[in-house]
């Protein structure tokens, strides 16, 4: 795929979705980057077919992309017909854990609520991925049950 021959204004805004997605563990803007740099190295090259033969899966819900990932595609110029193919390969969404947080905060020690507080007040970034990543560590293989008393 030949570079376009003239610049194109884009707002960017439209892909700020995108780093949130990665943080919560979405690979399919990954998948997009990667199906661009397939088209911009083309397939000439005898070593270059061998390396096609390491397709990475194609992430789970490619078939129903974010508003975010539309607009990296539409940037990145991926014609609809190849998200399309790709979509083919995609299995379902996996429904999200059903997580108690309420129950899981009770368990949490607490020093540690009295720290993510303070930090909260600091405004650290990335605070609320830290915290569920953290109590769920916790609470692994707990039952979503409440606390029970003296703990």
């Amino acid at each position: 795929m030949p570079p376009p021959d003239e610049w194109t204004d884009y707002e960017l805004g439209s892909l700020i979705g995108i780093r949130d997605e990665l943080l919560e563990g979405d690979r399919r803007a990954l998948y997009i980057i990667w199906l661009t740099s397939r088209l911009m190295l083309g397939t000439d090259d005898e070593e270059e077919d061998m390396e096609m033969l390491a397709v990475p899966p194609v992430p789970p819900a490619f078939g129903t992309l974010t508003m975010a990932q539309q607009a990296l595609a539409e940037l990145l110029q991926v014609p609809q017909t190849l998200l399309l193919a790709a979509a083919r390969h995609s299995s379902a969404a996996k429904p999200a854990p059903e997580d108690d947080v309420v129950a899981w905060v009770e368990r949490l020690p607490q020093e540690r609520r009295s720290d993510y507080l303070l930090r909260l007040a600091h405004n650290e970034p990335g605070l609320s991925r830290l915290l569920v990543k953290e109590l769920r560590a916790l609470n692994q293989g707990k039952a979503s049950a409440a606390p029970e008393m003296g703990q």
